[in-house]
């Protein structure tokens, strides 16, 4: 499928319009409402509000593209195998960092063709920034009126190497083995705002392990493909999507200049049990 530029835009307008909302109920401090579904994750009345406006936008300027939702229906894998393109939304991606007012959470939108992402816009509210990119449209930051092009860092032999994660994946293993070969330096972000890094040039490597639900990496996926980089499950294949009736991913690793970074990385047991 080939995206227009006119069509990326009007998904921002969408991304934005849920992040407004969002902040209403972050600067505004209008009640929560705070529940748990059934793995124990949280839910707000944020993350509904976010759903509906996503909901509403994508319906009218898309009638026809299914919809698959953190905040929306069970679907059955029956029915969506069937789908060769459907939009996969995070409303409020980080939940519970917005619940802890942490300032790191984000509004993620991709639309998936063949298993993969082939459009990602991610909105964060509190900075007023987007992260965008398509498969015909190189990645881009907008902010501040300004549009910025956005490219993964392009790396040295035995350069520092910059490691993004959240504080519950330190990956110490990984870590010992990168540092036999370069230096290494550590970041910490939550939410989508790691594959952010990685498109921007901030941060080359991010492993995840650790379950995550295939609407919290879509949008970033896209971005990050579409600024040069790459985003490889645990058998060294593009990560795909809606293959399977739990929307879970595997293990993937996410990388900024991969020529550099796979003949190193491939020497190291990312995935087995450390």
């Amino acid at each position: 499928m080939n995206i227009e530029t006119s069509f990326l835009q009007e998904i921002i307008v969408i991304a934005k319009a849920a992040g407004i909302e969002i902040l209403k109920y972050h600067n505004e401090k209008l009640p929560l409402g705070i529940k748990h579904k059934h793995d124990d994750s949280p839910v707000t009345l944020a993350d509904l509000a976010a759903h509906n406006i996503i909901k509403a936008g994508l319906a009218a300027i898309t009638p026809d593209i299914p919809l698959l939702s953190e905040e929306g229906p069970d679907i059955p894998f029956e029915q969506r195998s069937q789908w060769q393109t459907y939009w996969l939304v995070d409303p409020l991606d980080g939940t519970r960092e917005f619940i802890l007012n942490s300032g790191q959470f984000t509004v993620n939108i991709a639309l998936i063709h063949d298993h993969r992402p082939i459009l990602g816009v991610i909105y964060v509210p509190l900075k007023d920034r987007v992260y965008a990119g398509a498969s015909s449209i190189p990645s881009f930051k907008e902010e501040e009126g300004s549009v910025q092009p956005l490219k993964v860092r392009a790396l040295k032999p035995n350069e520092e190497l910059i490691i993004v994660s959240t504080r519950r994946e330190l990956h110490e293993q990984l870590q010992r083995e990168i540092a036999l070969h370069n230096p290494i330096r550590m970041t910490y972000r939550s939410s989508s705002l790691k594959f952010c890094l990685i498109s921007e040039g901030r941060a080359d490597i991010y492993l995840r392990k650790e379950p995550i639900q295939e609407w919290d990496t879509a949008a970033g996926q896209s971005i990050v493909e579409n600024a040069g980089g790459i985003v490889l499950d645990s058998n060294w294949e593009a990560l795909r999507y809606n293959t399977k009736p739990l929307l879970l991913n595997p293990p993937f690793i996410a990388l900024g200049d991969s020529k550099q970074l796979l003949p190193l990385l491939k020497k190291i047991p990312m995935f087995e049990e450390i």
